[in-house]
């Protein structure tokens, strides 16, 4: 099962308030995108960090409220961040599917590869940057 397929048998459960970022709704999947589970009837909210959708699980105690928490390196942090927070202020009803990605090990892979044919990445200023990002 993929990551969006997941997503949304997660989502599809009637206790569940699942929340992602806005640019992960429209992704499909082999069972269909968030935004048509949605429109199904899943209670699916779009959310700009994960700080977000632990004031909603603070709002709704009775209900499950799941982060999706995906992206590269760049996001890992502010993930943490609101883990620690739910921890600290005793938040029982919130949880993470974490689907974070990190591009060393992915860019290290297709070097690897005979005859592989690259030449360079055109990486964002993260991934491009830093010494210990050149020593691929």
């Amino acid at each position: 099962m993929g990551r969006i397929d997941s997503c949304v048998e997660i989502a599809s459960h009637p206790e569940v308030i699942f929340c992602t970022f806005g640019d992960a709704i429209r992704v499909p999947g082999k069972q269909g995108s968030l935004l048509q589970a949605k429109a199904r009837g899943a209670d699916i909210r779009i959310v700009y960090s994960p700080m977000d959708a632990l004031k909603l699980a603070q709002e709704n105690p009775t209900r499950k409220v799941v982060f999706f928490g995906l992206g590269f390196e760049t996001t890992m942090p502010t993930t943490a961040i609101t883990l620690q927070q739910a921890k600290l202020r005793n938040v029982q009803n919130f949880y993470f599917f974490c689907q974070h990605i990190t591009l060393i090990p992915t860019l290290r892979s297709l070097l690897e590869q005979p005859d592989n044919g690259i030449d360079a990445f055109l990486a964002p200023g993260h991934v491009k940057h830093g010494d210990r990002h050149r020593r691929l």
